[in-house]
């Protein structure tokens, strides 16, 4: 290998498949505390090191690594090249890169669910101000996009919505149309909208599908619940509350 070269050490599911289509036009999208997301034609790929948070489309460097090439990506020319992410005269491969599961598994819930790990964080969640409709499809239009952010409150709701159903049915499929239609529409941010894509593909975070596959067992759940509150501002909070209203509607 190049002396310029660095390979991720995780990897979501998509991102072979994002590094292989040269076709693409790729930029500097955005940048956050730990890393970045690149534009690949109309998806991203989010580059950072936090291990326990890989969504389906990152791409995870060692800290060191990402702190050394994170100011590159505003100023150096961006490209794919025989798989590989070009950042002027790095490169960054997934060739000793492990890939991060990122799909919840379907499987039924016990009848008395542990609610209250979840409640903790809820009540951090600044929805927890609003009052929610109680139709799910007018609660769903008036949430996708709402909030500040890269990924607004609302949308992150929304994902922690769509992961519950990933593990047990229980949305109808009118839920679905409308969540496409507001990514068509373009009515949030292009971050949230890779994350709505993914959870209407069943494809989630990481930190997202350790609590779905918790949710039977309180003691690992209050750790995966510990881990995915710590993403984002809000993020982590706002999915978790998505999941807590989830499950009340199936306790009903």
């Amino acid at each position: 290998m190049s002396a310029y070269t660095f390979s991720s050490d995780y990897h979501g599911e998509k991102v072979e498949t994002l590094l292989s289509d040269s076709s693409k036009d790729v930029s500097f999208h955005s940048e956050f505390k730990s890393g970045v997301n690149v534009k690949v034609g109309d998806d991203l790929l989010y580059i950072s090191y936090p291990y326990f948070q890989i969504p389906p489309f990152g791409l995870m460097l060692r800290k060191e690594v990402m702190d050394y090439i994170k100011p590159l990506f505003k100023e150096a020319k961006l490209s794919f090249h025989q798989g590989r992410l070009v950042i002027g005269k790095f490169q960054l491969t997934i060739e000793n890169s492990r890939e991060a599961s990122t799909y919840i598994q379907k499987k039924e819930l016990k009848t008395d669910l542990f609610l209250e790990p979840l409640e903790v964080y809820v009540k951090q969640s600044p929805l927890i101000e609003y009052s929610l409709n109680e139709n799910l499809e007018k609660l769903v239009k008036e949430l996708i996009g709402f909030g500040q952010g890269l990924t607004p409150s609302g949308d992150d709701f929304i994902v922690g919505l769509l992961a519950l159903n990933s593990r047990i049915n229980f949305l109808p499929s009118s839920i679905f149309s409308v969540i496409e239609k507001k990514i068509n529409d373009k009515q949030t941010t292009d971050v949230s909208i890779a994350y709505l894509k993914s959870a209407l593909e069943g494809q989630y975070s990481t930190a997202v599908v350790e609590v779905m596959n918790e949710l039977d067992n309180p003691v690992r759940l209050s750790k995966a619940l510990e881990l995915l509150a710590q993403t984002g501002h809000t993020s982590g909070k706002d999915t978790i509350y998505g999941m807590y209203y989830g499950l009340t509607l199936i306790q009903k």
